[in-house]
């Protein structure tokens, strides 16, 4: 079978080129980690509408913008006298938009000329601002603060238009419609509402789903139509705009779900952030996370970004580092050596962004037995060229679930014949790992009660020998597969203080090897 080569992954087009493979666009792969310079954790990370500057607002209150093609540093402004909380751009690409935890809102010029002036500051609200977000229009604003109040701002008139009140906690989050004047926002009281700024701040309805805070709400930018939360129950979930039921749970962290984002190009994908450090990559036609990043940043991730065209993504967290992850290239050296380290351990590892191996999630990158079985190449989830990754000419030019070539990330056959077909197929025999088969799927050797076995002439009962066979890597014992019997009991030593007193009371010479017995007293 042909091999793949690190020249075929220059193939690899943008997201737009796999509208019908959003598995393709899982960035698992790992690019590089930035510190700032007055190191601070990241509470906001957004990308410029051309993709050619990411910014970071940290808590120090500081602007960081990183080169979105090489990743380095390029600027850094004091913006804010209190830790940043949000920053959005305008659709048009003239105004950044960002807020603070004392409550004001900063507009600053957003063009290429004069780059990051000041333009207006508002003191919008009396304790911490949360979100912005920005109307279709462009001609307003809504922000959400501690609060407990929604404001809705005129960029004509420069004042607050209508002010919407209804949650009973901070209002962690608020997302603009992308197409109507309709405004959803998320609070700590796990509520979820929909509001309409024209009516004077009147909510529409009212979402009961989740058991904790909601921290973050984000409409789907391409079918307008699916609302997603993410919370502190660990959970996250879509609701439909037009039947206002909710459409799916999701649940994959093992801690409070903090931050989450919709794809730019695939409407069904979409990525969260979690108390843990984990990233994990979701499709909304499935309930399990299809990759996940194990670990992605040592502390809570705060906030994450897609890049305009979506093949990059960024994350802050509180580790004080922003890091960028893409795409993974078919033939990826460590990815190879992963799998030679775990080949036949079966240890889980990581394939593309798919966790395979024991307690996976669906082991979306490993092959099923009956598809090798059959000599049909594998498929990937979203993906619909059987046996191949995007970028690659042939088909069959890289089998998916190896890495590079064979069948080493199969899952392990569950019963005794099927191990050993694999085991033949392979050509090569794995110590500890099928011998376990093959232990689970035979019974128990037959053991002799104590009323069944003979007795000797000195009227001792006669156990049957069993004898020892030593394999490399394992030990059996009578030909049965079984552990090695436990050692003797612990008998005295010849210089022990005390001798040995045989039935009839003689004392028995350890010295001289011989027993007193019948000699005279």
């Amino acid at each position: 079978m042909a091999q793949p080569v690190l020249a075929e992954s220059l193939e690899m087009l943008p997201p737009t080129a796999y509208l019908h493979m959003p598995a393709s666009n899982f960035t698992t792969k790992f690019v590089i980690g930035n510190l700032n310079k007055a190191k601070s954790p990241i509470n906001h990370v957004t990308w410029t509408p051309d993709g050619r500057r990411c910014m970071t607002g940290a808590t120090s209150g500081e602007f960081t913008v990183w080169d979105g093609r090489t990743f380095n540093w390029e600027s850094v402004l004091q913006a804010h006298e209190a830790p940043v909380r949000c920053m959005q751009y305008t659709h048009n690409e003239h105004i950044i938009i960002s807020s603070d935890d004392n409550g004001r809102i900063k507009l600053w010029n957003g063009r290429k000329d004069n780059f990051l002036d000041p333009l207006h500051v508002i003191s919008a609200h009396r304790e911490p601002c949360r979100s912005i977000s920005i109307a279709p229009t462009d001609r307003k604003f809504v922000s959400a603060s501690d609060d407990s109040t929604i404001k809705v701002h005129d960029f004509v008139k420069g004042g607050v238009e209508t002010t919407m009140m209804g949650h009973g906690g901070d209002v962690r989050w608020v997302d603009w419609h992308p197409r109507m004047g309709l405004i959803a926002s998320g609070s700590k009281d796990a509520l979820t509402k929909l509001w309409d700024p024209r009516s004077h701040g009147t909510c529409v309805v009212t979402l009961h789903g989740h058991k904790n805070g909601i921290m973050q709400v984000k409409w789907n930018p391409n079918n307008a139509n699916w609302l997603l939360t993410a919370s502190r129950d660990q959970t996250l979930k879509i609701y439909d705009l037009r039947t206002l039921r909710e459409l799916g749970t999701y649940q994959g962290h093992s801690r409070d779900v903090t931050c989450c984002a919709w794809h730019p190009v695939h409407e069904e994908l979409f990525v969260s952030g979690s108390y843990d450090g984990g990233i994990n990559y979701w499709l909304a036609s499935r309930p399990d996370p299809q990759a996940v990043v194990q670990g992605a940043h040592d502390k809570e991730v705060w906030s994450v970004a897609w890049h305009p065209v979506g093949h990059l993504l960024a994350s802050g967290s509180a580790d004080l580092c922003t890091k960028f992850w893409c795409r993974p290239r078919p033939g990826d050296i460590f990815q190879e050596r992963l799998l030679d380290e775990t080949d036949g351990l079966g240890l889980g590892f990581d394939f593309m962004g798919f966790r395979t191996g024991a307690g996976s999630v669906a082991s979306a990158a490993a092959p099923s037995a009956a598809a090798t079985a059959a000599g049909q190449p594998p498929t990937i989830p979203g993906l619909n060229l059987p046996g191949a990754v995007p970028g690659l000419r042939a088909a069959s030019a890289m089998p998916l679930g190896s890495g590079v070539a064979g069948d080493r990330g199969a899952p392990q056959a569950s019963s005794a014949a099927s191990a050993h077909a694999a085991r033949e197929g392979r050509g090569q025999k794995r110590p500890g790992v099928w011998e376990e088969e093959d232990r689970r799927a035979r019974p128990l050797p037959y053991r002799h009660s104590a009323s069944e076995l003979p007795y000797s002439e000195h009227g001792q009962q006669q156990y049957p020998q069993q004898q020892q066979q030593y394999h490399v890597g394992q030990h059996t014992r009578g030909g049965e597969g079984l552990p090695p019997p436990p050692p003797p009991p612990r008998q005295r030593g010849r210089d022990e203080e005390h001798p040995r007193a045989d039935h009839n009371g003689s004392h028995f010479d350890r010295q001289r090897g011989r027993s007193d017995r019948g000699r005279p007293r």
